[in-house]
């Protein structure tokens, strides 16, 4: 390429299940493009502007009513899944053995869909009647790896993700404090199980975990670290990608030279060198090219 053309390294997974040998693209590419926090241009899965954005457009403004549909339903914990990853897999099979009622769909259960298929109007309505979305990732403790399961399935629809696999730091940096229920805040199956039950049977403690819904008609209220000016590309990534393109060639054209962006080692970055291991994946910038 030429030096000041920029090529983004774009994926949707984690380490895990986008690598390979990415050796031959040592010192290649300029510029990162992912759900990393720390990538060249941020492009996360979801975010709770965008969605607070999208209830507030389809007027789910206040909170009783998703309460409402709840009370009225005897439905505990909806999981769609099709990728049929063995340790999530036997995670949810310790819930559902220690008595959590679990309604499932998805390719590893048949192909049933949840209501008219994934993001319909009718998908969102029916996840609603759940308390809970099991919110299970297909890799664990990656960095910043956690998916449209916990944005839309979970906080989107109104059913109280229960996280396995990511880092419950890393979605703190970028979820509402108490939106979310982690796995890993558990010794034991049971004792989740334990608590979901009474989260069920207790409306106001359950209540607070969908609280933050009621930032919509309350914006002053959202979390200073969540408020969207503190929040660059959570509604615009691509728009983003787009203006760096065009500030640099507008840049080139006035002679301005524009910093040069390396990732001198992807596979290392990326991959790691130990199988299974998730790292940053980092660049340097440096002044200028000549």
């Amino acid at each position: 390429r030429k030096p000041w053309q920029l090529y983004a390294w774009w994926t949707l997974e984690s380490p895990l299940h986008a690598g390979g040998d990415l050796r031959s693209f040592d010192e290649f590419f300029n510029l990162t493009f992912n759900y990393r926090l720390d990538a060249g241009v941020y492009a996360p899965y979801g975010s709770i502007n965008l969605i607070l954005r999208e209830l507030r457009k389809s007027g789910e403004t206040e909170l009783e009513p998703l309460l409402e549909r709840k009370r009225n339903s005897d439905k505990m914990a909806a999981w769609a899944v099709s990728n049929c990853y063995g340790k999530r897999m036997d995670f949810a099979k310790s819930l559902m053995d220690a008595g959590l009622q679990v309604d499932t769909f998805g390719g590893c259960f048949g192909g049933r869909q949840i209501g008219g298929g994934r993001y319909s109007d009718t998908f969102y309505s029916e996840l609603q009647k759940y308390k809970f979305y099991f919110s299970f990732e297909n890799s664990i403790n990656c960095k910043d790896y956690f998916t449209e399961k916990f944005w839309f399935n979970g906080l989107r629809s109104g059913a109280v993700p229960v996280v396995w696999g990511p880092r419950k730091s890393d979605i703190l940096k970028v979820a509402p404090t108490k939106s979310f229920i982690h796995s890993n805040d558990f010794d034991t199956p049971g004792e989740l199980v334990k608590y979901l039950k009474y989260l069920a049977t207790n409306e106001t403690a359950y209540a607070e975990y969908l609280h933050w819904r009621t930032w919509v008609n309350h914006p002053e209220k959202i979390e200073t670290r969540l408020r969207l000016e503190n929040r660059e590309n959570d509604l615009r990534s691509f728009c983003k990608l787009c203006s760096m393109v065009q500030s640099d060639g507008r840049d080139r054209k006035r002679g301005v030279k524009s910093p040069v962006r390396i990732v001198h080692s992807l596979n290392e970055a990326w991959i790691g060198t130990e199988k299974g291991e998730c790292h940053n994946l980092t660049t340097t910038v440096l002044p200028e090219y000549t």
